[in-house]
């Protein structure tokens, strides 16, 4: 893969193809190639491992004729949301090339999120973010409520952790018929 930033500003929207992929079925340069991406965009969490707490589900990647531009994992997970459950389609570590950040290539993979998700049994889409501005030009709604998920470090379970959260924990609708409004949301696992 070029890491030139000459080659890769010459990719352009129009030369970018969308892929779907299942980790245990990646090639070795292609682990080495989506490694490399999610190391640079989060650190060293990701010198020697393609996932931060678990292996997503599956992954949608944008690649150019430079090699991997940007991905994001999925995973599909019931949550309980006050007294009821729902399903929900989880976003995990969403990330473009630092010399290609500001073209939308973040919302092109938002918006192949959102497609995936109209095909599944899926009630919300979840994702946790810092800066929720390009989610919610997507139509993402902030959710304050008291959460509950594992907390994992150095992929090690240390404790079930229960936490206000304000701002940080963003939903879309799917199936659901409007933006999810709880008080208590259960990740039934480790947060994304």
């Amino acid at each position: 893969m070029s890491t030139e930033p000459s080659a890769a500003r010459a990719a352009s929207p129009e030369a970018i193809s969308v892929e779907r992929w299942v980790d245990s079925a990646l090639s070795q340069v292609d682990r080495a190639a989506l490694r490399d991406l999610l190391h640079a965009a989060f650190g060293d969490c990701f010198v020697d491992r393609i996932f931060f707490k678990q292996i997503p589900h599956e992954r949608i990647v944008l690649r150019t004729e430079v090699g991997i531009v940007g991905q994001c994992g999925l995973d599909h997970r019931v949550m309980r949301a006050d007294d009821g459950l729902i399903y929900t389609l989880g976003v995990i570590d969403l990330c473009v090339r630092e010399e290609l950040r500001g073209r939308r290539y973040g919302e092109r993979l938002m918006r192949e999120v959102l497609a995936v998700a109209r095909t599944r049994s899926v009630d919300h889409v979840i994702l946790v973010a810092n800066d929720g501005r390009i989610y919610q030009r997507l139509g993402f709604s902030p959710l304050t409520a008291q959460v509950t998920w594992l907390g994992i470090e150095d992929l090690n379970s240390v404790a079930v952790l229960t936490e206000t959260l304000t701002d940080e924990i963003y939903t879309h609708p799917i199936r659901a018929p409007h933006p999810l409004r709880i008080r208590h949301l259960d990740f039934l696992g480790y947060m994304f």
